[in-house]
């Protein structure tokens, strides 16, 4: 996720906000394999393999740290470009390790887990704006360059919640835990709603984290994460086995699991197409259609 500050006196270019942190949140292992190699993540509920790294790890236990994610954005395309150069290196860069054991597992949190912790850690300390997007960025860049012309332009940031990807996440209306977790009325809770909210990729201005409070995101979080190891105990316990190293640990003093509702994905999974309740649109919008603000039909 970027975090931006709009700058006071716009510089000429295309240099139109003041970069200011990036935070990346590690949610996978990062281990070497027979060939010595690298890698990130163990393969999850889609098939995959892991993704081998081409820049070094130098955190304790192959942990991320700081100067291996401004390495790696050194060596990026357009690195070389002086606006580029001094924005990577002006960064304040932070390492969350978040590791889990994943979806193979069905023990993961997913991007609901880095989005909703940083909300938590970060409240008083926000940006005007962050962008929050997966390290291989589902969706285009082109609606978040959008948002910062539109910033350039009017000297302010937009006080709405912007998706930055075309692919719609219909809500589960059938999951009574995210109605419940997100306050949202029978009435509201029933309607059909889509938008380009899928991937948990998007804009969100400071005023608009600040509708809920600290205290909404922290239980949030504290939902999703027991949902997580409440579904990795129902895979466990229908299947056998053990969670591997380093998680051996990971189900330890948990109780109260009611077995029958864990036997798929629920939590920050299905959080996925609620992102605008999250967000408090149901506060204060009763309906939704697609969203407008997105450049796409």
């Amino acid at each position: 996720m970027i975090s931006t500050q709009v700058a006071a006196n716009w510089p000429r270019g295309e240099n139109i906000t003041e970069w200011k942190r990036l935070v990346v949140y590690q949610k996978c292992i990062i281990y070497r394999n027979e060939r010595g190699r690298l890698v990130a993540g163990a393969g999850n509920l889609h098939g995959g393999q892991g993704r081998a790294l081409d820049f070094d790890v130098t955190g304790p236990n192959l942990t991320l740290a700081p100067s291996d994610v401004r390495a790696a954005c050194r060596a990026t395309v357009g690195a070389n470009q002086p606006v580029v150069s001094n924005a990577v290196e002006a960064l304040d860069i932070r390492v969350v390790p978040m590791v889990e054991p994943g979806r193979a597992h069905r023990a993961s949190t997913d991007e609901a887990g880095a989005v909703l912790h940083y909300l938590v850690e970060s409240y008083d300390d926000l940006n005007d704006a962050t962008f929050f997007a997966h390290g291989h960025v589902h969706g285009e860049l082109g609606p978040f360059m959008h948002t910062l012309r539109y910033a350039h332009l009017r000297r302010t940031v937009p006080a709405a919640f912007a998706a930055t990807t075309r692919y719609k996440a219909l809500r589960d209306t059938a999951n009574a835990w995210v109605r419940d977790v997100l306050n949202v009325s029978e009435a509201d809770f029933g309607k059909k709603r889509g938008g380009a909210y899928r991937n948990g990729e998007f804009i969100i201005p400071r005023l608009v984290a600040h509708k809920r409070t600290r205290a909404f995101y922290a239980a949030a979080l504290s939902s999703i994460v027991r949902d997580a190891r409440c579904q990795a105990a129902a895979a466990l316990r229908e299947n056998g086995g053990t969670l591997p190293p380093p998680f051996e640990r990971y189900l330890d003093n948990l109780t109260g699991c009611d077995w029958r509702l864990y036997r798929g994905n629920r939590g920050g999974h299905l959080i996925e197409g609620w992102w605008p309740q999250l967000f408090c649109e149901a506060c204060f919008t009763p309906s939704r259609r697609d969203d407008p603000r997105i450049p796409y039909d």
